[in-house]
């Protein structure tokens, strides 16, 4: 997990991004980790499993990482789009993964059933998801109006980084062929002109891919709580 995060670091040339800031991701993750295990007021048979679920999680990070960043090269970009299943799979493994972990260390320390356990992993994990698409959305949006200012833009999507987002993945399939074959030269250009930003979002725009996007990040989180609708009330009361 570390050498993709490390690569992501590497290949993004914004400034708040590279090495140091995976050193500081890593130490940002690893911290609640190594407080468990110095924890005095959990056991250790408790520490076991907690380690297990964090070892199993990351591996899923892993995974999820590594598929977004074959998605992001250019060689990819111009001959394949993934599938909104796809889409979905990478985003579960990539940031679904980290609130879904939260989701079962919390179920392990309460030692709740496997039953319910279940049912709150499965609300964490699309918790992330629906953060994952929605947060994609929000960048776009705001970078685009940074750049009608004439402000400085720093996110990926002005640079040589487009991630195969939602957002991109749907515009891609319902463009003409022409409008689509002009979207993919602007996601592979490098290094990318200020310009681009506005004119990939127009096309976003043109196929509802913003709005599209947000109407699933939306049924993802309606779908997560229909999760939890039969765990029983006396679940809500734990002290």
């Amino acid at each position: 997990f570390f050498f993709f995060q490390a690569e992501d670091g590497i290949r993004d040339a914004q400034e708040s991004r590279g090495l140091g800031d995976v050193y500081k991701r890593q130490e940002y993750m690893g911290a609640p980790m190594k407080h468990i295990l110095d924890s005095k007021s959990i056991s250790d048979d408790k520490k076991l499993g907690l380690t297990k679920i964090y070892m199993e999680e990351m591996m899923s990070a892993h995974f999820g990482q590594g598929w977004e960043l074959l998605w992001k090269r250019p060689d990819f970009k111009k001959t394949t789009v993934p599938t909104e299943e796809q889409y979905l799979q990478m985003v579960a493994m990539k940031t679904g993964v980290l609130t879904r972990m939260a989701g079962r260390m919390t179920c392990s320390l309460l030692d709740l059933s496997p039953q319910i356990s279940t049912y709150l992993t499965d609300f964490t994990q699309k918790l992330g998801m629906a953060f994952q698409i929605q947060e994609d959305i929000v960048s776009l949006r705001e970078a685009k109006t940074l750049q009608k200012q004439s402000k400085d833009v720093k996110t990926s999507e002005t640079s040589n980084d487009w991630k195969m987002s939602l957002v991109v993945i749907h515009c891609l399939n319902h463009l003409k062929s022409q409008q689509r074959e002009e979207l993919i030269q602007l996601l592979c250009r490098n290094p990318a002109q200020p310009k681009d930003l506005i004119q990939a979002i127009d096309l976003f725009n043109s196929t509802n891919s913003l709005q599209y996007s947000k109407n699933q990040a939306i049924k993802i989180i309606e779908d997560a709580w229909k999760s939890v609708e039969h765990i029983p009330v006396s679940y809500t009361h734990l002290t």
